[in-house]
């Protein structure tokens, strides 16, 4: 029979112990779940090496497949795009770059560039799609990383060299850092639905020398874990030195809150993964923490209206030395002057037994005259408002401001949130700082 053209699957045959089925009979497959490996042996108990990587070239078993060639770039599907994936790697062979059992760390990046480790090590920014729709990235030495999926979901990695030999396979997939949420942090919250896919807008405030910021570059990425918590960002994937690409760590995220188009949260308890510039880990009390706003950016925005939003959630305001407690409330609501582009707030954070409400120039009467300014071309919120009122940061001789950075997200279908991170400080450099983030 030709061995290139014979279906023995599909294909009847007598079970006569003779031909293909005294062959099939004496097939002896051995499987170790636990190593992930197999074996298998002929009737002459001669064990048969496997070579995954096998040339299929002029084998018709099953039909003539007309072969297609790769295709470059594109849209990872939905099951891929923005994971974080921490997979075991089974299965190496001679000059394999991982050992049997590693575990390591994979980022799927919605712009289409896959990283690895909590470094954030590029292997490359585009990917080509084969034949058998096997999702493939190329480093620079021309390791090969083929990405399979079994029902639009991540299945395994299959490791070859430049020359196309099989090193090894990445198995195991669990979604998520295998080190987040591991510290001492607090987990709360939840989310409605679990963050879209971008682009993005990000805003954050944190001590340790982080301050308060937005990013939202046209190629930044955001991973979200199944639970909907922030897991990571790269503020731009075509970095190469003293990059802002931290990750959890050992983080848990409390106040989690949010929907498929804008998530907040605050990493607590724990140390951050990856790298922010060049600075070293970022190590958090359950009273402190990495407040953030995460936000999908609708490609248009509301023009010729005047909108408010009521606050729906807010996370725990901080001070930066940890002392802040656990019993502080932000109430309150914005008015996005779509006209003037001007966001018009009127906020009571409460912490310590002191409220400190923050309103902005013309309030909610003439919201056009507000500090706070929408900027379209980069989707951000910006501006700082002075609050001269007695309390534990706003002193009356120094007074003080309220600091913002924030976003608008939408789902370009007529929703849209309103999402802010602030700082209430007379320098931003006190011990008694405090911070947060609300939700609108």
């Amino acid at each position: 029979m030709p061995s290139t053209t014979y279906d023995f699957i599909t294909t009847p045959f007598t079970a006569n112990s003779t031909g293909i089925d005294r062959v099939m009979d004496g097939l002896r497959f051995n499987f170790n779940f636990a190593a992930g490996t197999f074996g298998l042996t002929t009737p002459a108990n001669v064990p048969v090496a496997f070579n995954e990587a096998i040339s299929t070239v002029g084998i018709t078993i099953g039909g003539t497949i007309t072969p297609t060639l790769p295709t470059t770039g594109g849209t990872l599907p939905p099951g891929v795009a923005s994971k974080v994936v921490t997979f075991t790697f089974c299965c190496a062979t001679a000059g394999a770059p991982y050992t049997n059992g590693q575990q390591v760390l994979f980022t799927f990046s919605s712009s289409g560039a896959l990283f690895l480790t909590n470094a954030f090590t590029t292997v490359a920014t585009t990917f080509t799609v084969t034949a058998s729709n096997e999702y493939v990235w190329t480093d620079a030495s021309g390791l090969k990383y083929s990405l399979s999926l079994l029902n639009g979901a991540i299945r395994e990695v299959n490791l070859n060299n430049a020359a196309g030999t099989f090193l090894g396979q990445f198995n195991n997939p669990v979604e998520g850092s295998a080190n987040s949420s591991t510290g001492n942090g607090t987990n709360t919250g939840s989310v409605t639905a679990v963050f879209g896919a971008g682009p993005y807008k990000l805003a954050y405030t944190a001590s340790d020398g982080i301050g308060i910021d937005s990013r939202g570059l046209v190629n930044m990425t955001i991973t979200t874990d199944t639970n909907g918590r922030m897991t990571g960002y790269d503020a731009n994937p075509s970095c190469t030195t003293n990059c802002e690409r931290p990750l959890i760590g050992t983080n848990s995220v409390a106040e989690l809150a949010g929907n498929a188009i804008i998530t907040m949260g605050r990493w607590n308890g724990g140390t951050t993964a990856g790298n922010f510039f060049a600075s070293p880990a970022k190590t958090f009390s359950t009273t402190q923490g990495f407040h953030y706003i995460a936000a999908v950016t609708p490609s248009t925005f509301p023009t010729g209206v005047i909108t408010p939003y009521a606050r729906t959630a807010s996370t725990l305001p901080t001070v930066d030395n940890g002392s802040g407690g656990t019993s502080g409330s932000v109430t309150g609501s914005v008015s996005v002057d779509y006209f003037t582009d001007k966001v018009a707030i009127d906020v009571t954070i409460t912490l310590g037994g002191v409220s400190r409400r923050i309103v902005s120039n013309g309030a909610f009467v003439t919201p056009g005259n507000s500090e706070l300014t929408f900027t379209r071309t980069s989707g951000i919120i910006a501006g700082s408002i002075p609050i001269p009122q007695n309390g534990t940061t706003c002193t009356a001789a120094l007074g003080c401001n309220a600091t913002f950075r924030g976003t608008i997200a939408g789902n370009n279908s007529g929703g849209t949130r309103v999402g802010l991170t602030y700082v209430i400080s007379t320098t931003g450099l006190n011990a008694d700082v405090i911070r947060g983030a609300i939700l609108f």
